[in-house]
């Protein structure tokens, strides 16, 4: 009996023992991953903080911030994989937003449909009031294929550079440096009023340089580093770039149905945007009303930051139940943004 107990006390030990080491094996490295925006299920885009380096040349916009999209992607059947970058300074230029103006009139009233009879100069609180909406003008690069699968889309607009599959000991994945391009012709678009909004010739090339997305405990490729030239027309300017996802908003949308600013950002008297701290919360506070935290990651410590920046001069908004027309003429956005260096989380 004594035996037969020692043997089995002997074989549990050996098994536990196997099954200690087991948890102290060393794990596989994760492959190099990131997170892919998608609209249709409100997964955002990273955001991208801009910090100038030297004195840029010519004229250029005024950017603090990009939203890029990064997409990874593999060749079946190979170890070759590829990191997609669509950034929105060019984007927005091919999509009209860096170029507003009033080019249809069908929507220039309350109702947005049929204003062939809108009410010029009389009561804001009449019905089918005129008013000036300004819509984005597209820009063309006659050079640039079409998406196969989108036929309204530029396929240059989206750059695809060589990306390695494992990040190194610093817990960096490195992406060849990639450059993004596009010549858009001159416009003359007949405006509302009469008049013609002319558009020069605009080539815009957007490239990358020392590339890294993060990929440790911390950060398992939600943030990236790189470097960044742009030359748009006349402008040639440089920036260091730290970028991290998600793109979280702390704007305040106005939610008073009896207010004219309903579905719109509220604003103060001045017209500036407001902002609510709590927002920025990784933390969810269902007591608070907020069943979900910001997204954030906690260690990035987020706060609300107010940015000014022309690319939220352009887009603006409509409410036509009230009849407001909002393009944000400060372009100012308050956005929740890290207080850590990312680049110190391991």
């Amino acid at each position: 009996m004594n035996t037969t107990r020692t043997g089995l006390v002997a074989a549990g030990a050996s098994l536990a023992g196997l099954l200690l080491a087991a948890c102290f094996t060393p794990q596989p490295v994760p492959e190099c991953q990131v997170i892919t925006s998608q609209e249709l299920y409100s997964v955002s885009n990273y955001l991208a903080l801009l910090t100038p380096v030297g004195t840029p040349s010519g004229t250029c916009p005024s950017l603090t911030t990009l939203e890029v999209g990064l997409e990874r992607f593999h060749t079946p059947k190979t170890k070759d994989f590829s990191l997609g970058v669509r950034a929105s300074r060019i984007v927005d230029i091919s999509n009209g937003y860096a170029n507003m103006a009033d080019t249809d009139a069908t929507n220039d009233c309350t109702d947005g449909k049929n204003c062939s009879s809108c009410v010029v100069g009389g009561d804001p609180a009449a019905e089918n009031v005129c008013i000036e909406v300004l819509e984005p003008q597209k820009r063309t690069d006659p050079k640039d294929p079409r998406e196969p699968n989108d036929p309204k889309t530029p396929k240059k607009l989206t750059g695809i550079t060589p990306l390695t599959q494992f990040p190194d000991k610093a817990g960096l994945c490195k992406a060849t440096d990639l450059k993004v391009s596009q010549d858009f012709r001159a416009e003359d678009l007949p405006l509302v009023d009469g008049g013609v909004l002319h558009l020069d010739e605009l080539p815009v090339t957007m490239q990358w340089t020392d590339l890294n997305v993060i990929m440790n405990g911390k950060i398992p490729g939600t943030a990236f580093t790189s470097k960044l030239k742009l030359t748009e027309g006349s402008c040639v300017a440089n920036y260091d770039v730290v970028g991290f996802w998600p793109l979280v908003s702390c704007n305040v949308i106005d939610e008073n149905p009896d207010s004219p600013r309903y579905g719109l950002f509220a604003v103060d008297d001045q017209g500036h945007p407001l902002h609510d701290d709590r927002a920025c919360d990784p933390f969810a506070d269902v007591d608070a009303g907020r069943p979900t935290g910001s997204g954030i990651n906690p260690d990035f410590k987020p706060v609300c930051k107010l940015y000014v920046d022309d690319r939220f001069k352009a887009p603006g908004e409509i409410n036509h139940v009230q009849g407001i027309y909002d393009p944000n003429p400060f372009g100012e956005s308050w956005i929740c943004t890290p207080t850590v260096d990312l680049t110190t989380l391991k």
